[in-house]
């Protein structure tokens, strides 16, 4: 697989917390490369949608982690995943969830690494 296929991260957030969780996730696995956090800060909307749509604009799949259902992060994420070809969806980010992304996408893409991030995630979640 090649570096343009190799399935890339955009963490979508507010705040720093996409370059927060980015920074954890390189001190567990080492540095990842396709990896960019996004933040709102001092964005409308716009241009949020815009930032998002221009990281996703090489080729290969991407997979875009907003950090909670129904904000602006999200909405920019499911936006541009619905219009752009070869574009996954994933709300909620925790740390499991990236580990689980950075460990398995070179053996998997498509829906089903997108399934197997989700449950990741809920499995990173006890009460």
């Amino acid at each position: 697989m090649t570096q343009n296929e190799l399935p890339r991260c955009l963490l979508i957030t507010h705040a720093e917390l996409g370059e927060a969780l980015l920074a954890a996730v390189y001190q567990i696995l080492g540095p990842q490369v396709e990896a960019i956090a996004i933040s709102n800060n001092d964005l409308a909307l716009p241009q949020l949608l815009a930032e998002v749509t221009a990281g996703c604009s090489r080729t290969g799949p991407n997979y875009l982690f907003s950090d909670f259902t129904g904000g602006s992060c999200d909405y920019a994420a499911r936006k541009t995943a619905i219009e752009t070809p070869d574009c996954f969806s994933i709300s909620g980010v925790n740390l499991a969830m990236l580990l689980s992304f950075f460990t398995k996408r070179h053996q998997l893409q498509g829906v089903e690494l997108q399934q197997i991030i989700a449950e990741a995630g809920k499995r990173g979640i006890q009460v």
